[in-house]
C-alpha cells in the first residue's frame, strides 16, 4: 500500500502558529503537540500541552 500524500502546507502552517505564539508570549518554555493530524478539512491538534515559565526572580520549585 502507497502512502498517502501529505498537505506539507497545511504542517508548515502549524509549525508557524506554534512560532508565532513563542514569538508573541516570551513566557513560553514548551510546547508539545501530540499528535497533529493533517485532514482534508485542515490540520488537528488532538492533544497540546503548553508550559509557561516562571517569572524571572521566582525561585520556586
Amino acid at each position: 500500500m502507497a502512502p498517502r500524500p501529505v498537505d506539507v502546507d497545511a504542517l508548515v502552517d502549524v509549525l508557524r502558529a506554534v512560532g508565532d505564539l513563542i514569538s508573541d508570549h516570551g513566557d513560553v518554555a514548551e510546547v508539545d503537540l501530540n499528535p497533529v493530524r493533517i485532514t482534508a478539512e485542515g490540520p488537528v491538534v488532538l492533544d497540546a500541552l503548553v508550559v509557561v515559565a516562571p517569572p524571572r526572580g521566582d525561585t520556586r520549585p
